[in-house]
C-alpha cells in the first residue's frame, strides 16, 4: 500500500492533461477534470513518493470511458529497500550476526543486530553505515537506511590467556 507521501497521478485525455496528489493510505482518487463518455484516457504515476521512497505502478490505467465512473485502475506500492552488507576486513576469522547479514531493509527503517565473534578472536574495530557499537552487549544500531550501506568488521587473533598453576605442599 501506499506509505509515503507525495505520489502525483498524472490524467492525459482528449486535451486533458491535469495531476492529482494522492495522500499516504489512500485507497482511492480522483480527477477534478470529468473526461466526456467515449473518450480514451491514460493514468500514469508522474512522482513516485518518499519518506519511505516507495516504487508505484498504475494497472488498468488505459482504456475509454465508459458510461458511469472508471472503477478498474489500481495503484500498487512498494517501499523500495536497500542492501545492508558486512565484510570481513580481516585476512583470517570468522563472523555471524543475529539477524544474518547481508538484508534488504526497507527504506527509512533502522537496523540492529548482534555480532557473534568466535572466542579465538577478539574485535579490533567495526564502523561504516553510521551506526554505533555497543561492546557490552556486541549490538551494532544502524539509524534509518536511506541508501545502500556496507560495513567493514577488522579481528585480531586472541592471545591465550596463561592459566595459573596450583602447587600443593606437604
Amino acid at each position: 500500500g501506499l506509505n509515503g507521501s507525495g505520489l502525483r497521478l498524472n490524467l492525459n485525455a482528449s486535451g486533458i492533461n491535469e495531476a492529482t496528489n494522492i495522500a499516504s493510505g489512500a485507497t482511492g482518487f480522483n480527477f477534478v477534470t470529468a473526461v466526456p463518455f467515449g473518450e480514451g484516457y491514460t493514468i500514469s504515476v508522474a512522482e513516485q513518493p518518499g519518506s519511505p521512497a516507495q516504487t508505484c505502478t498504475a494497472s488498468a490505467s488505459v482504456g475509454t470511458i465508459p458510461a458511469n465512473n472508471v472503477t478498474d485502475i489500481t495503484i500498487t506500492c512498494v517501499t523500495n529497500t536497500h542492501p545492508v552488507t558486512l565484510a570481513l576486513l580481516s585476512p583470517f576469522g570468522s563472523i555471524t550476526t543475529e539477524p544474518p547479514l547481508p538484508a534488504h531493509v526497507d527504506d527509512g527503517s533502522p537496523l540492529s543486530f548482534t555480532l557473534n565473534v568466535p572466542r579465538a578472536y577478539k574485535l579490533d574495530s567495526i564502523d561504516g553505515c553510521s551506526g554505533t557499537f555497543d561492546m557490552k552487549t556486541m549490538i551494532y544500531t544502524i539509524p534509518p537506511i536511506t541508501a545502500p550501506c556496507e560495513m567493514g568488521i577488522t579481528l585480531s587473533i586472541r592471545e591465550p590467556v596463561p592459566v595459573p598453576t596450583l602447587s600443593q605442599h606437604a
